[in-house]
């Protein structure tokens, strides 16, 4: 799923100074006055005020043309961006998921460890418990065996 990338104009470095070169690029071509047009001006105001008209609309297309162009341009270096966008999105997720992968490989491998520590640890209590029983039943014996000789002696007595 691809999310649409959104770029304003103002955010692509360069892009008002090329639109306005355009602009007056086009006004440069358009619109100088020439010997021609002073003289039919001088002679027929409203005919000359019409030609200007129709000159207007001719560059007011011209601009829309280039603008055109430009808008084109533009959204074929914004689907660009967005196809990259798009690949470094793909790639950082698969990289991602490696990652991860590679975590829970070393976390079970962890709690293996752990397991098996854990595992030796009551193994070692469990023998030193036995131990320690067998050490207080042999205590309670020779205990009981001395209280036994020590009643004998006194009852000779």
């Amino acid at each position: 799923m691809a999310e649409q990338t959104t770029i304003r104009a103002d955010q692509i470095q360069g892009l008002p100074d090329l639109i306005r070169e355009q602009v007056r690029e086009v006004l440069r071509e358009e619109a100088r006055p020439d010997q021609q047009d002073m003289d039919h001006l001088r002679r027929s105001p409203a005919g000359t005020v019409i030609r200007l008209e129709e000159q207007v609309k001719a560059l007011d297309e011209k601009v829309d043309q280039r603008f055109d162009s430009l808008r084109s341009e533009m959204n074929q270096r914004f689907e660009a961006v967005d196809q990259r966008f798009d690949s470094l999105r793909s790639e950082m997720d698969q990289r991602f998921q490696a990652l991860e992968s590679k975590m829970d490989q070393r976390f079970v491998a962890v709690d293996e460890k752990i397991g098996s520590l854990r595992s030796e640890m009551d193994h070692r209590f469990d023998a030193f418990e036995k131990r320690f029983s067998t050490l207080q039943w042999g205590m309670g014996l020779i205990f009981l065996i001395q209280l036994a000789i020590l009643g004998k002696l006194f009852l000779k007595m």
